[in-house]
């Protein structure tokens, strides 16, 4: 497993305007998100991806280090309690800003996210940057990653909510 920090400037909520810059593509991800006491939420979210080691890219040098080199960011939707049952499935459907869609349906394998979970709550524990509520957890590209058009991007995930965000 890896582990890198995003920085909290580069955490969005779902509904707002992002930049549009070259080489930005995006993912849809599903979130876990610590509630302080050990425990988890779950969020659907955009992981923002760019290489920052392109030509003229003007990253901090511990940025490039950050995500293997290709996270730009996040965008958060509203978390929700981790879904019951054995594993369902969810359908994720996809229309971004060109108006161009696409569905994949994707399990939601609960005990293995939470070990990950777990283990980068061990990791950042040992370096001394202990979980707080609030920590996002990425879990991982689900779609994507995929160039992002101009407009709205908006990702609805069956039982666990949209994230969306308006691109210019």
């Amino acid at each position: 497993m890896v582990a890198a920090p995003i920085p909290a400037a580069w955490v969005y909520r779902s509904g707002q305007g992002i930049s549009l810059q070259p080489g930005l593509r995006l993912e849809v991800e599903l979130a876990l998100v610590s509630i302080g006491t050990g425990g988890f939420t779950i969020a659907p979210a955009f992981e923002l991806v760019r290489s920052r080691l392109e030509p003229g890219a003007d990253w901090p040098d511990l940025a490039k280090k950050a995500d293997l080199m290709s996270t730009a960011g996040l965008v958060l939707g509203s978390t929700q309690p981790l879904p019951g049952g054995d594993d369902p499935d969810c359908s994720i459907h996809l229309t971004a800003g060109d108006g161009a869609t696409q569905t994949v349906t994707t399990p939601v394998l609960l005990d293995p996210l939470l070990r990950a979970a777990a283990w980068a709550a061990d990791y950042a524990e040992r370096l001394g940057s202990p979980f707080v509520a609030g920590t996002v957890v990425m879990t991982g590209a689900r779609i994507g990653p995929v160039d992002i058009a101009a407009g709205t991007t908006i990702a609805r995930l069956d039982g666990l909510g949209a994230v969306q965000f308006q691109a210019r």
